[in-house]
């Protein structure tokens, strides 16, 4: 449990529909969703029991997962990086 999830495992949790349970919020993992943010290292428990207790909040997961997919590949994907260019660029300018 780093202070700093790794993003390449993100990317393949995500990929492969796994929840995870992480210290701090990212883009890739969000509470409850798709992914289990702590508080406190001794919540560990109450995370893995979110998903692994109760199937439908891992099936959640998935579904959430899938979207968090589309989200950031192809033609959103693209969008996404002409927005943040734009935004630069209107920041700079």
């Amino acid at each position: 449990m780093s202070k700093e999830p790794n993003r390449y495992t993100q990317i393949a949790g995500i990929s492969a529909g796994i929840p995870q349970i992480n210290r701090v919020a990212s883009e890739y993992v969000t509470h409850q969703e798709n992914g289990y943010i702590l508080k406190h290292l001794s919540d560990f428990e109450k995370g893995a029991y979110y998903y692994l207790g109760q199937l439908n909040n891992w099936n959640r997961s998935l579904i959430y997962s899938i979207e968090k997919i589309k989200e950031n590949t192809g033609d959103r994907l693209v969008q996404k990086w002409e927005n943040w260019l734009k935004e630069e660029q209107n920041d700079q300018g």
